[in-house]
C-alpha cells in the first residue's frame, strides 16, 4: 500500500467544514479502521482528502436527519490502495472527536458538515482513575493482557496498528471498546453519557472472563 504523511491538523478550536462518511462502524481517537470504497462520492472525497485534511466518519443512524448523529471522529488517511477487485482500500487513523452542525449535501450525495473539536476520555493518554477492588496497575494489566491477546489472534488487527500503546489506559480502554460484542447502541452511551470509570468497570468484568478461558 501507498504511506501517505500525515499532516499536521488545523488549529483544532476553529470550526472547519468536513465531508462526513456515513459508516455502521464504531471507532474512537487513536483507532484504525480499514475501508473499502467504491460510491463514486467516496472515491472524489478519497481523492481530494489531501486538499481538505482528512474526513470524518460518523455512526449511520438511518432515523436521524441525514443518517448521522451530531457527532463524529475525524481521520487522517495513512495508507491506501486497489485491490485486484478494483475497489479502492484505504486505512485511516481517528484523530480527535467532533460535533456536527451545519449539514449539507452536495449536488453528488456527499455529506458535509461544520465540525468543531469536542474532548473526549480516548484523546487524552494521561488519564488517571481510581478503582475499587483492584489497583490502577490490576486493571491496566489485565485489560492490556486481554488487548494483546486479540492482537496475537487476528493478524490483520495485528499488521493495520503499526504503533501500538498497550502501556497508555486510554488507548486499551478505547480498543477494547471497539471491539467488544456490545451493540452501536451501547458503545454510543460511552462518547456522551457514560464516564470512563464506568467502562473500565464494564472492561475489566469482560476481561475477567476472557483470561479465566485462557
Amino acid at each position: 500500500m501507498i504511506n501517505v504523511e500525515q499532516k499536521t491538523h488545523t488549529n483544532p478550536l476553529e470550526s472547519i467544514q468536513y465531508p462526513v462518511f456515513p459508516l455502521p462502524i464504531f471507532v474512537l481517537p487513536g483507532g484504525m479502521q480499514r475501508l473499502r470504497i467504491f460510491e463514486p462520492k467516496y472515491t472524489a472525497m478519497i481523492t481530494n482528502a489531501q486538499n481538505t485534511d482528512g474526513f470524518v466518519i460518523a455512526l449511520y443512524r438511518k432515523e436521524n436527519g441525514f443518517s448521522v448523529p451530531d457527532w463524529g471522529v475525524h481521520v487522517q488517511i495513512v495508507d491506501f490502495d486497489s485491490g485486484e477487485d478494483g475497489i479502492l482500500t484505504v486505512d485511516v487513523l481517528a484523530d480527535h472527536m467532533v460535533s456536527l452542525s451545519n449539514f449539507e449535501q452536495q449536488q453528488d450525495g456527499l455529506l458535509i458538515a461544520k465540525t468543531t473539536v469536542i474532548s473526549h476520555w480516548s484523546s487524552n493518554q494521561d488519564s488517571a482513575s481510581t478503582f475499587d477492588g483492584d489497583s490502577i496497575e490490576q486493571v491496566q494489566l489485565k485489560l492490556s493482557t486481554v488487548l494483546q491477546g486479540v492482537f496475537n489472534a487476528h493478524n490483520e488487527l495485528n499488521k493495520l496498528y503499526k504503533t501500538q500503546f498497550f502501556d497508555y489506559p486510554n488507548w486499551v480502554c478505547a480498543r477494547l471498546l471497539e471491539i467488544i460484542p456490545l451493540s452501536l447502541d451501547e458503545k454510543e452511551k460511552f462518547v456522551q453519557q457514560l464516564e470512563y470509570k464506568q467502562l473500565t468497570t464494564l472492561l475489566s468484568t469482560l476481561c475477567e472472563k476472557e483470561l479465566n478461558k485462557m
